[in-house]
């Protein structure tokens, strides 16, 4: 009974990491998200009063935050589409098998 309890520990072990992980990468995705969608745009509106020249990576963040505030639902649709399309019935996308061997 001892080994086998030691034997099932690594996979309830894994499910508890992934799990944590998950979670995690959850709420990440919501604190950047609220950064891009509420955050950077009041910022946007303060350094267009400065009338100079802002730096490229300034730029980019800023029209990253503009695309997500504008197209936020494709992020949504194309992640749920993404995610249900790449799982077969194995678990594996088959799109990034390695040629002859079925396996990711």
């Amino acid at each position: 009974m001892l080994a086998r309890r030691r034997s099932e520990s690594p996979v309830v072990n894994i499910l508890g990491i992934s799990f944590y992980v998950s979670v995690v990468m959850f709420k990440l995705l919501l604190v950047g998200g609220f950064i891009m969608y509420y955050i950077i745009p009041k910022y946007k509106v303060i350094f267009e009063g400065f009338d100079a020249k802002l730096p490229a990576l300034t730029e980019r963040v800023i029209s990253i935050s503009n695309i997500g505030v504008n197209f936020w639902y494709l992020f949504i649709l194309g992640n749920s589409s993404g995610a249900g399309r790449c799982l077969d019935g194995d678990g594996i996308c088959a799109g990034l098998a390695r040629p002859g061997t079925g396996v990711g």
